[in-house]
C-alpha cells in the first residue's frame, strides 16, 4: 500500500473557519498541480489570509503551547473514552501511530442497529465532529467507486462499528468533560430502552 496525497482540513489543524484545505504529496507527484488546476480562479484567498492572521497572532510560542495542550487533552479524551467503554461492554481501540483521533467499539448498539443514532444524539446535544461508522454487509457505491465496508470505513472488512472522536487544536478541557458526559449520558439512555424493549417487546419506540 502507499499513501499518494494527504488532504487537511485548515479548520481542523489552524484555527480557522471551515473553508479550506491544505494538500500535502510528494515533490515529484502532480497530484498538487491537478487539484490546483480544477480551481482555476474560483479558489477564495480569505483561507490564506484567515491563516497568516492567525499564525501572526499565535507566534512561535503560541503555536508550540497549542501543541502541548493538545498532547494533554488526548491523554484526557483517551482515559475518558476508556472508562466509558468499559462501562457499557465496549473498548477503546488501541491506534498508537494516531496521537489525534480516538475511537471505541459500538457493537451491542450495531447489532440493535442504533450505532448511528448515538451520532444523531450527540448532534442534537450539540456535539460536532464526532463520527459513527458502521460497516456494511454488501457494497455501497460512491462518485461510481465501490466501498466493501461502506463508505468511511478504513478497510473493507472491519470487526467493529466505532465512534470516532479527536482531540485537535484549539479544544478546551471542559469540552472534552462535556463530550464525555453527553456521550454517558446518551449510552445510559439508550441501555436503558433496550433493557425496557427486552422486558416489553411492544414498546419499540426510542426516545433518543
Amino acid at each position: 500500500s502507499r499513501v499518494d496525497a494527504v488532504v487537511c482540513s485548515t479548520d481542523k489543524n489552524f484555527l480557522v473557519p471551515v473553508g479550506g484545505s491544505v494538500i500535502i504529496a510528494p515533490k515529484e507527484s502532480a497530484l498538487v498541480n491537478q487539484a490546483v488546476q480544477n480551481y482555476p480562479g474560483r479558489a477564495s484567498a480569505v483561507v490564506v489570509t484567515d491563516i497568516l492572521i492567525t499564525l501572526l497572532e499565535l507566534g512561535k510560542d503560541g503555536w508550540l503551547k497549542l501543541f502541548e495542550e493538545r498532547e494533554a487533552n488526548f491523554l484526557l479524551l483517551k482515559s475518558g473514552f476508556r472508562e466509558i467503554a468499559a462501562v457499557y461492554g465496549e473498548r477503546l481501540l488501541e491506534t498508537p501511530l494516531n496521537d489525534v483521533s480516538l475511537a471505541i467499539t459500538l457493537n451491542q448498539w450495531g447489532e440493535q442497529k442504533l450505532a448511528k443514532e448515538i451520532g444523531s444524539a450527540l448532534w442534537k446535544r450539540m456535539v460536532s465532529g464526532t463520527r459513527v461508522v458502521v460497516p456494511r454487509i454488501g457494497c455501497e457505491i460512491q462518485c461510481g467507486i465501490d466501498f466493501e465496508g461502506g463508505f468511511g470505513c478504513h478497510t473493507d472488512q472491519y470487526h467493529s462499528c466505532y465512534l470516532t472522536a479527536a482531540a485537535s487544536f484549539g479544544i478546551q478541557k471542559h469540552e472534552i468533560t462535556q463530550f464525555l458526559s453527553r456521550l454517558d449520558g446518551i449510552l445510559s439512555s439508550l441501555r436503558f430502552q433496550l433493557t425496557e424493549l427486552d422486558a416489553h417487546p411492544h414498546k419499540a419506540q426510542n426516545q433518543l
